[in-house]
């Protein structure tokens, strides 16, 4: 059962990573910047638990540093957990 498990946790992290690169070959060829919405969603979820993103508050540039980074790798966490249910039950 543990190997199963560990391919869809691998099969997950691919696809994150395929999408990933998708979509910063398109932000290239289309010269678009990023989505601000990714940082705008974990800085209210940040807000909502309680946590400070930075010392100065959430208003300073460290703190839009640190929203900005936790987005994208809050969703790099949850492609990587998400396999389907054939990977690790199949």
């Amino acid at each position: 059962m543990r190997k199963p498990l560990l391919w869809g946790i691998a099969a997950g992290a691919v696809g994150t990573i395929a999408l990933d690169v998708a979509t910063y070959l398109d932000m290239i060829v289309r010269a678009r910047p990023a989505s601000s919405t990714p940082a705008e969603v974990a800085g209210t979820l940040a807000e909502r638990a309680g946590v400070e993103l930075a010392a100065d508050g959430n208003d300073s540039e460290s703190a839009g540093t640190g929203t900005a980074a936790s987005a994208p790798c809050s969703g790099t966490a949850s492609g990587s957990a998400s396999a389907p249910p054939t990977a690790c039950c199949g």
